[in-house]
């Protein structure tokens, strides 16, 4: 497996029932008026929706969704903490699913 270039930011957002929120979120990442290969997007589960989350990252290229801990609801704290451990980006930024970045954000 061809090992990718490092991002310039790692996008962690923690996911509990964020189902119908979700695609929101990760299309406000694709406003950020950086180039897909400089983004790196984490979509950090803590409920059984993964496969839904699955489907909802498919928008981004540079993305993967990670398994909710074996305890699933441990919360946002140990939720984000899990999807900054595989962050492999220089910078980090945190999204919640429920919530929307405004275009240009990350470049600002």
């Amino acid at each position: 497996m061809k090992q990718l270039a490092r991002p310039k930011v790692s996008v962690v957002i923690p996911a509990y029932r964020a189902t119908a929120v979700l695609p929101r979120a990760l299309a406000s990442v694709a406003g950020q008026g950086l180039e897909p290969a400089q983004l790196e997007v984490i979509i950090a589960a803590d409920d059984a929706a993964y496969d839904s989350y699955r489907k909802a990252a498919a928008i981004w290229p540079n993305s993967r969704v990670i398994r909710p801990a074996p305890r699933s609801a441990s919360g946002p704290g140990a939720t984000r903490n899990r999807g900054r451990a595989v962050a492999r980006g220089r910078y980090l930024a945190f999204l919640d699913a429920d919530d929307a970045w405004g275009p240009g954000f990350l470049a600002a």
